[in-house]
């Protein structure tokens, strides 16, 4: 299932829309980084760019209950090259 997804995602643009794809799969929901959220039980994410957050209110969850926060990284390892590259030595950009 890893290299699947590896497999699929050359840049973090791709590995965002897998992302995604696979937590509505699990029955997640996008919701816009600029509405209100409601603190409703059930999975959430928010895409921006070649970026995604994505959490999870359990039921019965209170304002006050503890949580965990991991993150990742879905730009290594990359590799782009500048599209206007503003260096270089010998005639050569």
């Amino acid at each position: 299932d890893l290299m699947t997804f590896l497999s699929a995602s050359p840049t973090p643009y791709h590995a965002v829309a897998n992302a995604a794809e696979r937590l509505e799969k699990a029955g997640f929901r996008q919701v816009a980084e600029t509405d209100a959220w409601d603190g409703t039980s059930g999975g959430r994410y928010v895409l921006r760019g070649g970026a995604i957050i994505a959490w999870y209110v359990p039921e019965g969850a209170a304002a006050h209950t503890p949580f965990r926060i991991v993150g990742a990284h879905t730009d290594s390892p990359n590799l782009r090259v500048k599209p206007r590259p503003d260096t270089g030595a010998h005639g050569w950009r």
